[in-house]
């Protein structure tokens, strides 16, 4: 970065000074041209107003009104909306640009484009708010929709909705989802109960993944970023096709320890071309992207390497000197919000994602999750045990809330933090009682009581506090 670089490096640097200009619309014409070129009128004609009409709006909305978490600039989420609008319209058509374009193909692109447009602005432009943004930008969308045949139902908001192409309607994203049964034996910390949170990720992800895009996420602990992501590699992609590789950051990651662990997944394809074992391709899963300290001129060494790796498709190799080119792999990262141990990222590596802030579950969905868990757990005791999973799982919401929002950190009492996993720990005590132990509701009662103030009390260690 030049802020850190000394006068003779600057004097080095050859610079193309481009006078600003609040018109975007040059992306959206380059945009256009790598599309197929049988499409590329019906794109212009149905897109190019709705681009200048709406979606420049939005972006400005979003950076007068709206917080980001992990920052974004406007024109990384242009072309985040432009990633999801193509992933949404290369299901019709083959994506080589020599394969001939049926008519009822292109009416149907032609036909479904204004959903697909409000969904991908919705997706690329709301989506890196947070809870309060999205509530605020879902009453802009309203406004701006007002009137379109493309208006979002009323009820929740403009989040809860994707475009169904068969029923040619909006369709809620739990509607479809069948009732969900805890398999016995399953341990406690692999149990995924679907929400509408995960399902909409999870759905967000395939889409992504299945164009060629790389995906990001961040959000705060336990809203689970790679509880969803890992559920999503190890059991819906294909193994005869993807490899798989999970590599967790921490602060003490190198450059060298990077890219050693991926030059591993990777062999020759031909001369100074690389690809993944087996000819397969590979999804390579980066947690906590953010971890890795910051060097003395404020970069990352790992996080440059990736970006290396993005911009030029490769990097050299340390012994020989030579440059590899890295194929048929695909990137996906996780991290939490920037402070306390994790470093904001170059906008430079950032560019190339889609970027989704996974918002802390609401109480319906929490709701949902824990009393699922407990009729499961509570299945083999009398009714009157059983009755007592929602009441349960509302008193542990209700405490959690108010313990989250009175409990704040403070300097000397830094700890005062909570999370959803704190939530999940009275959950797991009161599942792991044994039958022999219970013999009426008043009974769990207690046990649940006992639970919920081992964990939260744990934290608040003077008396008042405790009262």
């Amino acid at each position: 970065d030049l802020a850190v670089a000394s006068p003779a490096t600057v004097s080095r640097c050859g610079m193309v000074y481009m006078e600003p200009t609040p018109s975007v619309r040059y992306l959206f014409d380059s945009w256009v041209l790598t599309m197929h070129p049988e499409i590329q009128a019906t794109i212009n004609e149905i897109l190019g107003p709705l681009f200048d009409n709406y979606l420049v709006k939005a972006i400005a909305y979003l950076r007068d009104s709206l917080k980001e978490p992990m920052p974004t600039t406007n024109s990384n989420v242009i072309q985040s909306f432009f990633r999801i609008y193509h992933s949404l319209i290369q299901q019709f058509y083959s994506p080589d640009h020599q394969d001939h374009i049926k008519e009822d193909v292109i009416a149907n692109i032609a036909k479904y484009s204004p959903y697909f447009f409000w969904f991908s602005l919705v997706w690329a432009v709301g989506s890196t708010t947070d809870t309060d943004g999205r509530s605020i930008f879902d009453k802009w969308v309203r406004e701006n929709i007002k009137g379109q045949e493309a208006a979002f139902p009323n009820e929740g908001l403009v989040y809860d909705y994707k475009y169904n192409t068969q029923h040619n309607k909006w369709q809620n994203w739990m509607d479809d989802q069948p009732p969900y049964h805890i398999p016995p034996n399953t341990p406690f910390n692999e149990i995924v109960v679907p929400t509408i949170d995960n399902v909409r990720h999870t759905y967000l992800l395939e889409l992504l993944l299945r164009t060629g895009y790389h995906f990001f996420c961040t959000g705060p602990t336990g809203t689970a970023k790679s509880v969803t992501i890992n559920r999503y590699m190890m059991s819906s992609l294909d193994p005869n096709m993807f490899i798989p590789v999970l590599i967790s950051f921490s602060a003490q990651t190198s450059a060298n320890q990077t890219q050693d662990i991926i030059d591993a997944k990777f062999e020759r394809r031909l001369k100074g071309v690389y690809g993944p074992l087996d000819r397969k391709k590979a999804i390579i899963f980066f947690d906590d992207v953010n971890m890795p300290a910051k060097e003395e001129y404020g970069a990352q060494p790992p996080i440059e390497l990736l970006r290396q790796w993005l911009d030029h498709g490769g990097w050299y190799d340390r012994k020989a000197l030579e440059f590899h080119k890295l194929v048929d792999s695909q990137l996906i990262c996780a991290c939490g919000h920037p402070g306390g141990g994790r470093q904001s990222l170059t906008a430079r590596f950032m560019r190339h994602f889609n970027i989704f802030n996974f918002v802390e579950l609401q109480d319906d969905s929490l709701r949902l999750i824990f009393k699922t868990m407990l009729d499961s757990f509570l299945a083999i005791f009398d009714s009157s045990v059983q009755s007592t999973s929602l009441p349960i799982a509302d008193a542990t919401i209700s405490i959690y809330n108010m313990v989250r929002q009175e409990m704040l950190p403070i300097p000397s009492k830094s700890h005062y933090t909570f999370n959803l996993r704190d939530v999940s720990k009275v959950i797991q005590g009161v599942m792991s009682l044994h039958k022999a132990h219970i013999d009426n509701d008043q009974d769990i009662v207690g046990v649940w009581t006992h639970e919920a103030t081992r964990v939260f009390s744990d934290r608040l260690v003077d008396q008042a506090d405790r009262d």
